[in-house]
């Protein structure tokens, strides 16, 4: 890495982090504290709650949505169940057959 890109990403990075568009924090540690990126819209508000490495849960105005629910399930205590889960691709670190038969609820596959 060069000095030139050095500065340039810290440069985005401070714009970034003053203007609230980018978190700091490392995703485990929000992810621990189910701690959640706004995102302002026309239509409402947009949560996303990092769960870990690809998996995070989004709120949005018309519903719930997974993203490649891997891990503990205890991992998705507290939110709501999906109306939507989205899987990636069938590698095991974003797609488990147990975990997404626990946190499904009433979804069936269409």
């Amino acid at each position: 890495m060069t000095h030139k890109s050095a500065l340039g990403r810290r440069t985005f990075l401070a714009g970034a982090a003053a203007l609230g568009s980018v978190t700091l924090l490392p995703y485990a540690a929000r992810a621990a504290a189910h701690a959640s990126d706004v995102f302002t819209t026309p239509a409402g508000d947009i949560e996303v709650f990092p769960i870990g490495h690809a998996s995070f849960v989004m709120k949005t105005p018309k519903g719930v949505v997974y993203n490649d629910p891997v891990g503990d399930v205890a991992d998705y205590s507290g939110f709501p169940t999906p109306d939507m889960i989205l899987i990636t691709h069938e590698h095991g670190d974003h797609f488990n057959v147990d975990t997404l038969n626990s946190v499904m609820g009433e979804i069936r596959f269409w």
